[in-house]
């Protein structure tokens, strides 16, 4: 019965991700100075792996990512730093190297425990004044901001 549900809550997803996910004006600009800087992306998600596929395909950003990391591919889901630690040692980089973007208290709680920096994408957080109270080294309210961050940033 669990495949059964499974592949009918995915086929529901698909056909009905539009309607609940959009990519935020700006953020595929983003990615993709990124990716022509030589930046390695990666995705650290608790969506199980079908579901995460099919969000990053259809909001067209599949492309840009080096490494996905889903909720499929943990043992220990965010806060733990399981899926963070698989990143960096996919990469080959240290905590120091890599920077956590994320909208959750989870996404805070996750780089701190892997000792990698944090930049709160606030825009659309869930839990924005907690999020804003965090701690975290960088707090961007919108997409331009963190875009003229990575700029300024990246050579």
């Amino acid at each position: 019965y669990a495949a059964t549900a499974m592949d009918e809550l995915c086929d529901f997803y698909l056909s009905h991700h539009r309607d609940m996910a959009s990519l935020h004006h700006g953020m595929e600009e983003v990615l993709q100075f990124l990716k022509e800087h030589g930046t390695k992306l990666a995705v650290f998600t608790g969506k199980c792996e079908r579901t995460t596929d099919i969000t990053l395909k259809e909001l067209g950003i599949s492309k840009y990512f080096d490494l996905v990391v889903s909720g499929t591919d943990v043992v220990n889901h965010k806060p733990h730093p399981e899926g963070i630690s698989k990143v960096l040692q996919a990469f080959s980089l240290g905590p120091a190297e890599a920077l956590m973007v994320g909208d959750s208290l989870a996404d805070v709680k996750a780089s701190r425990a892997a000792g990698v920096k944090m930049a709160a994408a606030v825009w659309d957080s869930y839990d924005k004044e907690r999020m804003l109270q965090s701690g975290t080294e960088y707090q961007f309210s919108e997409v331009r901001e963190l875009f003229d961050w990575f700029r300024t940033h990246i050579n």
